[in-house]
């Protein structure tokens, strides 16, 4: 499996109450649920599915990707709003891919979406094999 952070700090932060997973973490994180270790095939693809069929609502960032949009991709998206700063992780995980992108940002909360989005499209619009 091809695991994608997008460029941010490579580890975990620890900032009292909060904790912020880097996308490392959370690629890797992908990378288990598709290959193990620790989850049953059955579960394996019970959660795949889960996170196949999400509402429209939920499906923003990775999905709204030009270049991925065709993909089977499985996502789990998360926004948390701290003060006035918006911390967004989206995870999409397909055919061999692990991919994930966190933005942290100010105003409006579907801007890190947005970041998601363009992060994504940019790494695998030119990309012959995704």
């Amino acid at each position: 499996m091809n695991v994608v952070p997008a460029p941010t700090s490579l580890a975990t932060e620890i900032v009292p109450p909060k904790t912020v997973v880097s996308a490392m973490d959370a690629a890797k994180l992908g990378e288990c649920v598709v290959n193990g270790p620790g989850i049953s095939p059955e579960w394996r693809d019970k959660l795949l599915a889960m996170m196949r069929d999400i509402a429209p609502e939920g499906r923003f960032g990775i999905p709204e990707a030009p270049a991925l949009r065709s993909k089977p991709l499985a996502i789990k998206n998360g926004w948390t709003l701290h003060t006035d700063t918006w911390t967004v992780t989206c995870l999409a995980v397909w055919d061999g891919w692990s991919l994930a992108v966190l933005a942290r940002h100010q105003g409006r909360d579907h801007h890190g979406a947005q970041v998601c989005a363009t992060v994504a499209d940019q790494l695998f619009s030119d990309a012959p094999e995704h």
